[in-house]
């Protein structure tokens, strides 16, 4: 983790900017298991700040080292403001916990539960997030990105049909993955932006599967389809092109890209023709093999941040 830590702070340095400004983290593991030593270094550094965190383990990431003997432990994902965040308090109660941090127009937050994995379980789980948003003055209806990370103990299909009656009819980027395993009690948990105006949504129509608020276009997961990985990325980068036009942005305006391979052998294969997709300095991005029986090995998932320029 400390070397994860290490890359983000100098990039943070770099504008200007310090962990104070962290609002949103994503943290890939590649074991469960480590997470009570490697979350420790994670909150020495962001301290009594506590930004929207997210963590799970992820079968595979890129080699940072190239040394197959070395294999890439953890990968921390930050987004950052340039104003002070109002960071919310962390809550950690019997059945959820919830962190996040508050900007000028959007609330970054996420929220881990330990409800069984059934229909009945699910129902508590989303109550819990309609909840918090009730709770900062809000509702469902302020979401403009949603990203569901479940375990292997959950049923698709519950999950999704889950979700989809409570997002029903509103515009909103959402993303479902299914991981190895989260960390702690957690079985299920979202990772969301929330507008804290509701008008500056209004912009937005359902089944895009994407979201504008102001400057920053949210598109959620693209599943990619064909004989081969190459095909595959091509028509997952092609959809999200689509997403970034309805919403009058260019896939150029690209700020973060996250990719999920059914099998990260094929990087080589993705990489060649991603690299066609965007000009230097391409868009941040982060590439991992979520779970292990793999989706097939010609699957990609990617999600897109993007903003205006």
């Amino acid at each position: 983790m400390q070397e994860s830590i290490d890359k983000v702070a100098a990039i943070l340095r770099a504008a200007g900017l310090d962990a104070h400004n962290i609002v949103s983290t994503q943290i890939y593991l590649s074991a469960a298991g480590d997470a009570p030593l490697e979350m420790q270094a994670y909150d020495h550094y962001v301290g009594s700040h506590r930004p929207a965190h997210l963590a799970f383990e992820v079968s595979r990431m890129p080699l940072v080292s190239g040394d197959p003997s070395q294999p890439t432990k953890t990968e921390l994902l930050a987004v950052a403001w340039t104003g002070k965040p109002a960071f919310l308090p962390e809550i950690d109660n019997r059945v959820s916990r919830v962190s996040g941090a508050a900007t000028m127009d959007r609330m970054y937050f996420a929220l881990d539960g330990w409800a069984d994995p059934t229909a009945e379980g699910l129902r508590s789980f989303l109550g819990d997030l309609s909840r918090h948003l009730t709770e900062h003055g809000m509702d469902v209806d302020h979401l403009a990105s949603l990203t569901v990370v479940y375990d292997g103990s959950w049923d698709d299909a519950t999950v999704r049909e889950g979700f989809g009656r409570l997002l029903d009819g509103m515009g909103v980027a959402v993303s479902f993955l299914r991981v190895n395993a989260l960390i702690g009690r957690s079985t299920i948990a979202v990772s969301a932006v929330a507008a804290l105006d509701r008008q500056a949504l209004d912009g937005n129509r359902p089944g895009l599967d994407s979201a504008r608020l102001g400057d920053t276009l949210f598109c959620g997961t693209s599943r990619g389809t064909g004989a081969t990985t190459a095909d595959a990325t091509r028509h997952s980068l092609v959809q999200l092109a689509s997403s970034a036009s309805a919403h009058g942005f260019s896939i150029e305006d690209a700020a973060f890209v996250n990719v999920f391979l059914g099998d990260l052998t094929q990087f080589a294969a993705m990489n060649e023709v991603y690299g066609t997709y965007f000009s230097e300095p391409p868009p941040a991005r982060a590439t991992v093999e979520l779970q292990r029986p793999a989706s097939p090995s010609s699957m990609m998932a990617s999600m897109v941040l993007a903003r205006s320029r």
